[in-house]
C-alpha cells in the first residue's frame, strides 16, 4: 500500500467539503495523482449536487393534478360487497333449518306431576323400610324345591 492509497478516504472527505491537514495539503501540492483523485471526486460531487438541485426544484407536469383527478372521477365505481348478501342468506337457511328439526323447542318430555313424584335410587336404599340384619337370606331363591329324604 502507498502513501497516496492511505489518503483516498481523506481526499474524500476534502471532496465533500472537509479542510484538509497541513500535511495533505503539501501532499496534494507535489502528487499529480492525488490532486487529480480529488478533482475527479469534486467534479462528480458537483454533478450530482447539480441534478439534485434540478430535481428538488422542478415544478410537476402541466396538468398534473387536474389530469388525475379526472381519471379518478372516470374510474368506474366498486359494487357493494356482495358477502353481505350472501352471509345474510346463509343465516337464514340455517335458521330455518333450526326451527324445522325442532332444535329451538324446549327439549323437557317429562310433565310436572311426574318430576313432583320423582324419588331418587339413592334415598331408597340409605333408607330401606326393613332391616338388612332381621331379614332372613333366601339362599335358594330361584332353585328347585329340594326334597327331604
Amino acid at each position: 500500500m502507498t502513501a497516496c492509497d492511505a489518503l483516498r478516504p481523506e481526499l474524500r472527505d476534502i471532496a465533500l467539503g472537509a479542510t484538509p491537514r497541513e500535511g495533505l495539503r503539501l501532499h496534494l501540492a507535489t502528487c499529480a495523482t492525488c490532486a487529480a483523485t480529488l478533482a475527479e471526486a469534486r467534479r462528480v460531487l458537483n454533478r450530482i449536487d447539480a441534478s439534485m438541485r434540478e430535481r428538488s426544484g422542478a415544478e410537476p407536469l402541466a396538468r398534473l393534478t387536474e389530469r388525475l383527478l379526472a381519471r379518478i372521477e372516470r374510474a368506474p365505481v366498486p359494487r357493494a360487497f356482495l358477502g353481505w348478501g350472501r352471509i345474510a342468506a346463509s343465516a337464514a337457511l340455517v335458521a330455518g333449518i333450526a326451527i324445522a328439526t325442532g332444535s329451538f323447542r324446549d327439549r323437557a318430555t317429562t310433565s310436572a306431576p311426574s318430576l313432583m313424584s320423582w324419588r331418587s335410587p339413592t334415598r331408597a336404599l340409605l333408607h330401606a323400610h326393613e332391616s338388612v340384619i332381621d331379614t332372613p337370606l333366601d339362599l335358594d331363591a330361584g332353585a328347585p324345591p329340594r326334597t327331604r329324604s
